[in-house]
């Protein structure tokens, strides 16, 4: 044995003979930072400007697509496939045709938070295969006859609709520096593709018409069809590149009782109790009145277009469709202004739009004896509406989370996609039994309400050092 192997530097013996003398295990250098599970902490630079790979980005914006383009797709076709059942006179039959597939998201939520904290591909496995079955059952209810079919594979569907998995992956595996960012692509781009790729896709397959035995393959049953396929090609995807691990957030709320971490967490006056817990409500409220106006719209808009305004289907689709499309140009401009602009502020300067359109999206002298006069103000108004409505939506989802200790980001993640997913139901519903003016009402108090609120908490909706 050379010498080299058993030498040892006069600090480490002199470290040993302290400890020794003392009684004491031999002192060891300290290790990296770990966070509550043993794993090394990355760097607070490190940390916020963390990012997962694009891959796994894409995978998730598509999830996300899909979500909200299993919901649109059937809007167009919704008034024609409800009227083959005999619906009773005055009952919104297509409203809670579409608007069952929210119902169905917003109560599986805890199955997904479970299954979230094992794997992330796992939980988006289970979602295709939601939809993949309720479409396939909606696609062929009418060979039952039943009404009732059509809403319970919408409600299966919807089980498998929805984007809790993907926003918790991007609060815990993208930096702040980036999050709204990629938020505004992996869910506001994600988001607005499916809303009105939807619409665009239906006016498309209405020509696909055809009959396979007592089964009939035509414009109310195609879009069943296609979500069924699409849910089999993106299996195909998460399989080969989305990460399979479990949530670190999700794990570490599980491992540390909340009242650990309130012990944890600094004392605040009754005051700042008041103000922190309104501050939640803010953003539980935004998620909840922001797609009601978007869900009401496009359905009361595809019905004024259709019933009002004389246009067919297809024409109504693109347009409603297109109109929603436009907010694919504006979500990426904000994303980038995000790194100079506060969210608070963008937030609030969406809404204040969304309030002056709404004055053009009432009836003021009758839809019916003026159509072609009204119905560009309406398309006009229509565009600054949806437009800056998405755009303050969108960025509550990564507004949240800056703003917010770590262990409230996964829990608050999880309540606003429920009251979202909830409140697209109530949306749509809203949408086809009100009248124009008693949906704008309606609309104009949510919006105000939500402009108040992100005046009043300004100070609190700025990330702390600001």
């Amino acid at each position: 044995m050379s010498l080299a192997t058993v030498r040892l530097s006069r600090r480490d013996v002199s470290a040993f003979e302290l400890s020794h003398r003392a009684g004491e295990p031999v002192a060891e250098e300290d290790p990296a930072p770990a966070d509550a599970e043993g794993h090394e902490s990355l760097s607070e630079e490190e940390d916020e400007n963390k990012m997962p790979t694009k891959l796994a980005l894409c995978i998730g914006a598509i999830q996300i697509f899909m979500s909200y383009f299993s919901f649109s797709i059937v809007i167009p076709t919704s008034y024609s496939y409800a009227r083959t059942f005999n619906p009773p006179a005055g009952f919104p039959s297509a409203g809670i045709l579409v608007g069952a597939a929210s119902a169905g998201s917003a109560l599986v939520q805890p199955l997904y938070r479970f299954l979230v904290a094992r794997s992330f591909a796992g939980a988006l496995y289970l979602q295709c295969l939601c939809m993949f079955f309720g479409s396939v059952l909606y696609a062929v209810a009418r060979l039952a006859g039943s009404l009732n079919m059509v809403v319970i594979g919408r409600m299966i569907t919807g089980l498998g609709a929805t984007t809790y998995p993907v926003l918790v992956f991007c609060s815990e595996h993208v930096g702040k520096r980036h999050r709204s960012n990629v938020m505004s692509w992996c869910l506001g781009v994600a988001r607005s593709l499916g809303y009105s790729l939807g619409p665009i896709f239906a006016a498309v397959l209405v020509y696909v018409d055809f009959r396979v035995g007592e089964l009939t393959v035509d414009k109310d049953s195609n879009p069943g069809w296609v979500i069924a396929i699409a849910s089999v090609l993106q299996m195909s995807l998460v399989a080969y590149g989305f990460p399979r691990q479990g949530s670190r957030l999700v794990n570490r709320r599980r491992a540390e009782p909340s009242a650990s971490v309130a012990a944890a967490a600094p004392p605040r006056s009754t005051k700042e109790k008041w103000l922190h817990g309104l501050t939640l409500f803010y953003f539980i409220f935004a998620c909840f009145a922001g797609p009601v106006v978007i869900c009401a719209w496009e359905m009361s808009a595809t019905d004024i277009v259709q019933n009002v305004f004389g246009w067919s289907i297809q024409s109504s689709a693109l347009l409603v469709g297109g109109m929603i499309f436009t907010t694919l140009f504006v979500l990426p401009l904000v994303g980038k202004l995000s790194y100079r602009i506060l969210d608070v502020k963008i937030e609030r300067y969406g809404l204040l739009i969304c309030l002056g359109s709404m004055l053009g999206l009432f009836d003021y002298v009758g839809w019916e004896d003026k159509p072609w006069t009204t119905l560009l103000p309406y398309m006009l108004f229509s565009f600054l509406l949806i437009n800056a409505i998405t755009v303050a939506v969108t960025q509550h989802y990564s507004h949240v989370s800056k703003v917010t200790d770590v262990h409230l980001h996964e829990p608050m993640q999880m309540g606003m996609n429920i009251v979202g997913f909830f409140s697209r139901g109530v949306g749509s519903v809203a949408g086809d039994f009100l009248s124009p003016n008693a949906l704008g009402a309606l609309m104009t108090a949510l919006l105000a309400t939500m402009a108040a609120l992100n005046i009043c908490l300004t100070k609190q909706l700025k990330p702390k050092g600001l």
